[in-house]
């Protein structure tokens, strides 16, 4: 009878440093907000988690930046209304 060996290995994966525990808190926070601003059609959030330099890209593949922002709220607020 074979005799079946199974070696178990285990990833050592690196602790998260406070830095990127930071970050994802951030991140995972600010996404809350964003989904909360599209569903209350409130931009004020969406407005504040975006760069100055921000460049965006719509379903047609056109560019935009901040000073287009106000349409590309309305249009994500229209579709989930």
């Amino acid at each position: 009878m074979p005799l079946l060996l199974v070696f178990s290995a285990t990833a050592q994966t690196p602790r998260p440093t406070s830095d990127q525990t930071a970050a994802e808190k951030y991140i995972r926070e600010s996404e809350a907000q964003w989904a909360e601003s599209v569903a209350s059609g409130d931009t004020k959030a969406i407005e504040s988690i975006l760069a100055d330099d921000f460049i965006g890209t719509d379903p047609k593949g056109s560019l935009y930046g901040n000073e287009l922002f106000p349409w590309f709220a309305d249009s994500l607020i229209s579709r989930v209304a």
